[in-house]
């Protein structure tokens, strides 16, 4: 199953106590701002409890041309890409206890910008309601605990480099199984001795499904 937010989760259990900043960035995206560091930084230190690495998404395609764009969620007030590099205080992740588990199939960073922009998007509404219920918790929680920080942005495209056809990502499709197997983030998965997500109920089509869905995706194109 996507295993980033509990890799993440990971990482910031063992980053030193002393660092001030944790930053994630998708392996898939190249910044055109080579400041980005020092910018995001310095907003964090003037009151900002997050910052979106990106004004812009370019996505590219394999031949690297322009295929779409797209503002960052932050920079288009809600309607741009929610995810893929941003940098936050470390005390307030610490605080929030990381980052929601949920999403088995991707799409965490929109439970993350949920928390940052403080209202929780539609996309809870393709969810099965024990997955919707769980993202919406922990988002409303998580605002709570941002109070009046806001999240912020720096100025930068992000290149989004090609890694299979956008299609073979089912974003339409991909909550149908989930659906159909009634699955409940809190019963059906655990975190593992590792720090990782492992299945902890009798489900194997939910666990084969799983297993398909990110075959399909067909990432190496």
């Amino acid at each position: 199953m996507w295993q980033k937010e509990a890799i993440m989760n990971l990482a910031l259990r063992e980053t030193p106590p002393a660092v001030k900043y944790f930053g994630w960035l998708d392996h898939d995206l190249v910044l055109s701002n080579n400041n980005w560091l020092s910018d995001a930084v310095a907003k964090i230190d003037s009151g900002s409890v997050a910052v979106q690495l990106f004004s812009l998404v370019n996505r590219l395609s394999l031949e690297k041309h322009s295929i779409a764009t797209r503002a960052g969620s932050i920079a288009g007030k809600g309607m741009g890409a929610p995810g893929g590099a941003w940098i936050a205080d470390r005390d307030y992740l610490d605080t929030v206890g990381g980052f929601e588990l949920s999403n088995i199939f991707g799409g965490g960073d929109q439970s993350f910008d949920d928390a940052m922009r403080g209202k929780v998007g539609s996309h809870v509404t393709l969810y099965p309601k024990a997955m919707a219920d769980e993202v919406a918790r922990w988002a409303v929680e998580a605002s709570r605990i941002r109070g009046i920080r806001p999240a912020s942005y720096v100025e930068s495209v992000a290149y989004h480099l090609w890694h299979g056809e956008h299609v073979n990502r089912q974003y339409g499709t991909r909550h149908r199984l989930l659906h159909s197997e009634s699955f409940d983030p809190l019963t059906d998965m655990r975190v593992a001795a590792n720090g990782l997500l492992e299945w902890c109920s009798d489900k194997p089509g939910l666990h084969a499904g799983v297993a398909k869905f990110f075959d399909d995706r067909k990432e190496d194109g």
